[in-house]
């Protein structure tokens, strides 16, 4: 456990909800209706030995409190920041807790993803101007939800961290492995990824493990945030059963597998967090103001880094994939296609536009011949409207696990293109004078520069 470690705070729904939060009422309206509650909640965690303590906005954004108008959704999410502020001083972090919306995207539900964008920059802006450090989406069951959240914070110019909560199956509820979700979000520069909630401290054991080689590749810290073990029914409602020295056990696990930010979701009290940091003292970073500035500051520039695909050898080639390279990959939202891969090799097939693909008729992810295993070129049409575009890239999602390069003559629809794609896509960097403005498009969405 040589890694030094961030000591994060408990649960603050399950603490509410003990204190009486009447039943129907959003956690978030506490922020103006109990401030004094809340503010308590905070203190507790502070007095505990949290270093980072989260906002009480989990469900704060505007799909999620569908019936607050935009005025009543600024408020909750700025209240609740500037309470958590005033609490935590200076030397507390305090991060913006941003959660799921609670409706499906699509193409399996209704919600856009622009809409959904747009809801969480609305809660980020609201976080921001309260006085957060940084804003963490949390307890994400979809990576399409996820990276919208994350589209949406980004925005704000704060630094960003990604959770996802993961069955005990070891995917997400909607089949996301935790090597996809470690893979996708340090290509996106996150600034630390992880998992919370779902499961206790021992069973997250295996997500931070694979987890950790993908993160590795691009020195991404990564979080760990269990519940107080999995909720029993009792006396007519939910109890958590795991007690603080069971907690501190596996969380110690957690951290010699690699966890830097630790702390503690439903169930978790501020006894759990005191008597982890105590077991953890001797690990725990002097300073979590600068601790934040330095891992924030390790990721700057990182988009700039990304490891090129480079088809064949010619003036553009820079740095070919190198065999065993984790960095170098396509992905979809259950499956990575690693490039660097000696026992797979990967070849470009150009498909035609996107309006023409067809992925249910198309074999060639599947289709094996001499050991080559074929990645779709897809052009994207500068014609196409936001609507079609979003429409044609969710059609893709619903198709086998196809690993997909976009190429277009049209910068606004590549963005749209990649912005939908749920996973990591390639782009296609033309080999002329706008190659630069290319690069900085497969920077900002986390995608694989590809050249050839």
């Amino acid at each position: 456990m040589e890694n030094k470690v961030l000591l994060a705070d408990g649960a603050m729904g399950t603490m509410l909800q003990k204190a009486g939060l009447p039943q129907g009422q959003p956690p978030e309206k506490c922020n103006v209706l109990q401030q004094g509650l809340v503010r308590s909640i905070h203190g507790q965690y502070i007095e505990a030995g949290a270093q980072l303590i989260g906002v009480n906005s989990f469900g704060g954004n505007g799909l999620k409190l569908s019936r607050a108008t935009d005025e009543e959704v600024w408020d909750v999410n700025f209240q609740g920041a500037r309470l958590a502020r005033e609490e935590a001083g200076s030397k507390v972090l305090v991060a913006g807790s941003m959660g799921p919306t609670g409706k499906l995207l699509q193409p399996w539900g209704e919600l856009s993803l622009s809409d959904a964008v747009v809801a969480y920059e609305q809660q980020a802006r609201a976080l921001a101007a309260g006085g957060v450090d940084l804003l963490m989406i949390e307890t994400m069951m979809d990576l399409q939800e996820a990276r919208a959240a994350f589209f949406g914070a980004v925005k704000t110019g704060l630094p960003v961290a990604v959770q996802l909560t993961f069955e005990e199956t070891g995917r997400t509820v909607m089949g996301t492995s935790p090597e996809v979700v470690a893979a996708v979000f340090a290509a996106l520069n996150a600034l630390w990824v992880g998992t919370n909630c779902g499961i206790g401290p021992l069973p997250m054991m295996d997500i931070l493990k694979r987890m950790q080689p993908w993160a590795q590749e691009r020195a991404q810290v990564l979080a760990a945030f269990p519940n107080a073990g999995l909720p029993t029914l009792r006396n007519g409602g939910e109890e958590y059963l795991v007690e603080p020295e069971e907690f501190v056990t596996g969380c110690k696990e957690l951290v010699r597998a690699g966890a830097q930010i630790i702390g503690g979701c439903c169930g978790t009290t501020p006894q759990h967090i005191s008597e982890l940091g105590q077991e953890l003292s001797h690990l725990l970073v002097e300073d979590c103001r600068v601790y934040l500035d330095e891992i924030a500051a390790s990721r700057i520039g990182k988009e700039s880094q990304l490891i090129p695909w480079v088809i064949g050898g010619n003036q553009w080639q820079k740095s070919p994939v190198q065999s065993g390279d984790l960095t170098a990959f396509l992905a979809t939202r259950t499956t990575i296609f690693p490039l660097g891969s000696e026992e797979k090799h990967y070849h470009l097939e150009r498909v035609g536009s996107l309006l023409e693909f067809d992925p249910f008729e198309w074999k060639g992810a599947a289709n094996e011949d001499a050991g080559k295993n074929l990645v779709a070129l897809i052009d994207v049409p500068a014609n196409l409207t936001s609507g079609q575009t979003a429409s044609l890239v969710g059609k893709l999602q619903m198709a086998v696990a196809l690993p997909v390069v976009f190429t277009s003559n049209s910068p606004r629809a590549l963005e749209e293109a990649l912005l939908n794609y749920c996973g990591r896509a390639g782009v296609m960097i033309p080999s002329d004078s706008s190659s630069d403005a290319y690069l900085k498009i497969a920077g900002r969405f986390g995608a694989l520069p590809v050249y050839g």
